[in-house]
């Protein structure tokens, strides 16, 4: 059986956007589709992520988006970020290590639940 408090979540937030940046330096761009996206579905929840060590926060934070990681995740740079309007849906983000020959540290974030969800069996 479900978790009430979870399987109500519908009722909370229909709909959720998430969107990865994948190449830096394309902020005009990216933040063009944001506002179309975010003007057609105003009340999304919105996770943003990726590498952000050439996009200046000004553009993204004139949203209702907070930054969540605040580790650096490159030597002393916080590069990879996470923006969202639903940052109390989540643990504070942790650091994994570095993952292949990747030279960031892997971010993870972790839903936060009251109680685990009992899963059926099929």
């Amino acid at each position: 059986m479900l978790d009430p408090e979870i399987s109500d979540i519908s009722r909370i937030q229909a709909e959720l956007l998430v969107g990865q940046l994948l190449v830096s330096g394309q902020n005009d761009y990216f933040v063009s589709c944001l506002d179309t996206i975010i003007c057609d579905h105003p009340n999304a929840g919105t996770v943003l992520l990726g590498d952000f060590n050439r996009m200046r926060d000004s553009s993204l934070l004139s949203y209702p988006l907070k930054q969540v990681v605040r580790q650096a995740t490159r030597g002393d740079a916080n590069l990879h970020k996470v923006y969202t309007n639903i940052s109390d849906w989540y643990e504070r983000p942790d650091l994994l290590p570095k993952i292949g020959r990747s030279d960031h540290d892997a971010v993870i974030m972790t839903p936060k639940s009251k109680r685990p969800v009992e899963r059926t069996k099929d």
